[in-house]
């Protein structure tokens, strides 16, 4: 999916949870949340781009090789390829 900030993207995925499909949570929020909960600042997390945008990529690029192809599975964001 796409679409600009509050455009209802991770509402959309919530429903679509709701209604039993396979989804894949937004993975910048959830990387900042991991990343507080082991203790770091927002703007500890954000002090090295480079390191918030491979963190962010490594988890988004973590699960899409176990997704089966006959499943419909819905992502928050994806990585083209």
């Amino acid at each position: 999916m796409t679409g600009i900030v509050s455009s209802g993207k991770s509402t959309l995925i919530d429903r679509l949870v709701n209604q039993g499909f396979w989804t894949l949570q937004e993975t910048a929020r959830l990387y900042i949340e991991r990343e507080m909960a082991q203790g770091k600042s927002i703007h500890e997390i954000f002090a090295n781009g480079a390191v918030l945008q491979r963190g962010i990529k490594d988890l988004q690029l973590s699960p899409e090789p176990g997704l089966q192809a006959i499943d419909a599975t819905f992502l928050d964001r994806g990585v083209p390829v």
